[in-house]
């Protein structure tokens, strides 16, 4: 009888085991009972990106059905092991119809794409994804007024995902420093990247552990 009992409280502490142990990953419910697998893409926009220098700001914003930001990320893998960061890239970052704070129109396009992305949890469907250069550093490139001003600024940023149906993530003045000048005028020393991109496809994105 004795032994029957040890079976029995082992097998219990087995199943409380199996049913704790936990995972990084992205999901369609607020459930984290379906996830995502290896290969998912997700695109997000953002109707207003902004780089805010102590200078000349530049601001890229949605026109029509052209968004001011966009941003497209794959999934490298499926679901991690316990508190293991979920490996992704960026495939893309774009920005459309910017324009200075002194109205000049610019050009504003990113630099050594893709990048490296981890995802990792933090509460609820909540969670961060860490942008690291793959073949250089992340970057953007900065062109103002016919070229005149043209600066690149570098950064491997740390962007918070507010899981949901839309899920967001948010870029909230991030420090970029500058990394090159290319043009006559002469650059601000760093800038501050500020958006809030929503997802479009998938819409429904959520982090679970």
């Amino acid at each position: 009888m004795l032994g029957l009992v040890a079976i029995a409280a082992l097998a219990a502490m087995a199943l409380v085991g199996a049913s704790s142990a936990s995972a990084t990953g992205l999901f369609k419910n607020s459930g984290h009972t379906e996830a995502y697998a290896k290969g998912q893409t997700y695109t997000a926009t953002s109707s207003s990106a902004v780089l805010d220098t102590n200078e000349e700001d530049v601001t890229c914003v949605t026109s029509g059905s052209v968004p001011g930001s966009k941003t497209v990320i794959e999934q490298s893998e499926s679901n991690t092991g316990s508190g293991v960061a979920l490996k992704g890239k960026v495939l893309a970052l774009e920005f459309k119809n910017c324009t200075s704070s002194s109205g000049a129109s610019c050009t504003v396009s990113s630099v050594n794409t893709p990048y490296n992305a981890s995802v990792s949890f933090t509460s609820g469907s909540n969670g961060t994804i860490a942008v690291t250069g793959a073949s250089g550093e992340p970057g953007a490139r900065v062109s103002c007024g016919f070229g005149f001003l043209q600066c690149r600024f570098g950064a491997e940023p740390k962007l918070g995902i507010t899981g949901g149906n839309p899920a967001k993530v948010t870029a909230t003045a991030v420090p970029m420093k500058l990394t090159s000048e290319e043009g006559f005028a002469k650059c601000p020393a760093e800038a501050k990247w500020t958006a809030t991109y929503t997802a479009t496809s998938p819409t429904a994105i959520f982090v679970g552990a």
